[in-house]
């Protein structure tokens, strides 16, 4: 069985917060997996994979395991959420079980204003926000490198031709130095 599991940073305190009903020795109907924390650490987005068809879909639920809520429809086959900095949209890519195309989506953390912001017939991944939230990183076909502004916009190639063995990332935030 694949969980969602929360625990204290020295290991104590574990506790399964999704699929908390289910008998972990027999198959369940999903799997769990790909966690991200809200930015205030009171939610955990995720996507759930449905054994029957394959199919993805992003969820997210309260850290105490409650208020599990379905963002993303089963047809569209989204997943790795990941959270905007601010907290006001959650991050995906459709398509999962597609080679050949899949696009990145944003959606309100309680399941509104779902969109796509690309749309050309390629296969996007891993898209990661800016620590700022302005931007995303994102590869294309799975061997460039992209990054664009939130809405989809400014799309800009970072790295082509070979980034297969790179994921795009963002380093922390650069705080202003003083001058004096």
């Amino acid at each position: 069985m694949g969980a969602i599991v929360v625990m204290a940073a020295n290991g104590s305190h574990v506790r399964r917060i999704t699929q908390r009903g289910a008998d972990p020795s027999t198959e369940q109907p999903y799997t769990d997996d790909d966690p991200t924390w809200s930015p205030k650490g009171g939610r955990i987005a995720f996507q759930r994979i449905r054994r029957s068809d394959k199919r993805h879909a992003i969820f997210t639920v309260r850290v105490d395991g409650t208020g599990a809520r379905r963002l993303t429809p089963w047809t569209l086959d989204c997943a790795s959420p990941d959270w905007a900095p601010g907290g006001r949209w959650i991050a995906f890519r459709t398509h999962e079980n597609s080679d050949r195309r899949g696009d990145i989506g944003l959606v309100r953390p309680k399941g509104t204003h779902l969109h796509l912001i690309t749309q050309d017939r390629s296969k996007w991944g891993l898209l990661p926000f800016s620590p700022d939230g302005r931007w995303m990183a994102a590869t294309k076909e799975g061997v460039d490198i992209y990054k664009m502004r939130r809405d989809g916009s400014d799309v800009r190639l970072v790295v082509g031709g070979n980034a297969t063995d790179g994921v795009p990332g963002w380093g922390p935030r650069r705080e202003k130095s003083s001058s004096s």
